[in-house]
């Protein structure tokens, strides 16, 4: 039984690299400079999102989003999506509603589609000196955004409107976070030096917590 899996996993594996080495690629912008090597484009990818066995959408470094719906056969390709400050930043995060609208974290601010990623705007206020590393949605209106990296203590911002508006908080304090999970009133973020800082009161005050690691903590999860 391992066999047949393994050998299912190896078929599944080639067939993504033959698509993705074949792959044509649509340029959302028209851009000047298109990449030739590697196919389909050359950017980190830090972000994806696989709706079904054809439609996948990622996201990554110098403002790239790119989708397919069709495995990978093609890709349709934004250099756009970051936040423009002489040159497109970094997307760091996502999260996705639907097909049609999302939200992305990203180096000096947020910005968000509604036509599936074929345009991108900054949302205003949003922006930081640093980086929006993570998000979370509580539910289809709520959510948290948080980071840090700059010198403005920007780190922690929430919406009650799907994103469409961000009220910025200053009460988390001490270091930049890279990860965050949420429910009605329980905030919990990861961050730096092996410390996670916990709020019962939706971010009102927090509760420091070390996890016992002098590293840098990357990501929460959480079994139950």
């Amino acid at each position: 039984m391992k066999q047949i899996f393994h050998i299912l996993l190896l078929c599944f594996i080639l067939l993504f690299i033959n698509n993705t080495l074949n792959s044509q690629v649509n340029y959302i912008n028209n851009d000047a400079w298109k990449w030739v090597h590697p196919n389909p484009q050359g950017n980190s990818l830090r972000w994806c999102k696989m709706w079904n066995a054809n439609t996948w959408y990622m996201a990554g470094g110098n403002g790239t989003f790119m989708k397919t719906n069709n495995a990978g056969v093609t890709w349709n390709i934004n250099t756009h999506a970051g936040v423009f400050t002489g040159a497109y930043s970094d997307v760091q995060n996502a999260f996705f509603f639907n097909q049609m609208n999302g939200i992305l974290a990203c180096t000096h601010g947020i910005t968000k589609t509604t036509d599936g990623g074929n345009s991108f705007l900054l949302i205003p206020g949003t922006e930081i000196n640093g980086a929006w590393r993570s998000m979370y949605f509580v539910n289809e209106t709520t959510g948290y955004v948080i980071g840090g990296y700059g010198s403005d203590n920007k780190k922690l911002a929430k919406t009650t409107d799907a994103g469409n508006t961000w009220i910025l908080s200053t009460t988390l304090t001490s270091g930049s976070y890279n990860d965050i999970y949420a429910d009605a009133n329980m905030i919990i973020a990861a961050g730096v030096d092996g410390f996670v800082k916990r709020s019962t009161d939706s971010g009102i005050s927090w509760y420091s917590y070390s996890t016992g690691s002098p590293t840098l903590l990357n990501k929460l999860k959480f079994i139950n």
